[in-house]
C-alpha cells in the first residue's frame, strides 16, 4: 500500500490569476495516472481547504460558497471493496453525501476507513463519507466553526471611515495595554 499527501498553495494562494499556470500540470498528472493504469487501484481525493483570501474575488457570492464549501472530489475505483460494499455502493452512498454537511474531518475519517477496512467510530467531528451522513447533521457536529457554517446568514456592514478608525484604534490600545500588563 502507498499513500501521498500533497499540500499545493503557494501557486494560487496570494494571486487568484495564478490558478491558469496548475491546468497543464495537473492535467498531465491525470493523464499519466489514468494511462499508466494507476486509477485501477487507486482511491483518488482531491480537495482544497477554502477559496480566494485576496483581492476582487472575495466579496462575490462564489467565493463566499466556495470558502465555506470547498472542493472535494473522490474517484473510486471498479475494483474497490469496502465493508462488503462495492464500487458501486460506495459511488452511491459519496453522491448521497453529497448534498449533506460535511468537513475536512470527514476526509480524516474516510482515509482511517480505507486504512483499516472498517469504520471509524472514535472521532470528535468526522464520519466517514463511505457511509450514509445523517439529514440532521450540524455544523457543531461537523465540527465547522461558526465563520465557515453555510446555515449562518450574514450582512454586509457599511461602515464609516470614522467608525473603523475608532474601531481599530479601540483594537490596538487594547492589545498594547495588555502587552503592557504583560497578560
Amino acid at each position: 500500500r502507498y499513500f501521498s499527501y500533497v499540500h499545493m498553495s503557494t501557486l494560487t494562494h496570494d494571486i487568484f490569476n495564478n490558478v491558469g499556470f496548475a491546468d497543464l500540470p495537473y492535467h498531465q498528472f491525470f493523464e499519466s495516472l489514468f494511462n499508466s493504469g494507476y486509477h485501477q487501484n487507486s482511491v483518488i481525493i482531491s480537495f482544497s481547504d477554502h477559496a480566494i483570501r485576496f483581492g476582487s474575488a472575495v466579496d462575490t457570492d462564489s467565493n463566499v460558497h466556495e470558502s465555506k464549501l470547498p472542493y472535494l472530489h473522490i474517484y473510486i475505483p471498479d475494483s474497490f471493496v469496502l465493508d462488503g460494499k462495492n464500487a458501486d455502493e460506495i459511488r452511491r452512498i459519496l453522491i448521497e453525501n453529497s448534498r449533506k454537511l460535511t468537513s475536512h474531518f470527514d476526509i480524516h475519517a474516510t482515509l482511517r476507513h480505507i486504512l483499516y477496512g472498517k469504520e471509524p467510530v472514535d472521532e470528535k467531528y468526522g464520519v466517514s463519507l463511505f457511509t450514509s451522513i445523517s439529514k440532521k447533521r450540524t455544523c457543531s457536529d461537523a465540527g465547522i466553526l461558526p465563520q465557515y457554517c453555510m446555515c449562518n446568514s450574514y450582512e454586509k456592514l457599511h461602515l464609516s471611515q470614522s467608525i473603523m478608525e475608532q474601531t481599530a484604534n479601540f483594537s490596538v490600545n487594547h492589545i498594547n495595554n495588555n502587552l503592557l500588563k504583560g497578560v
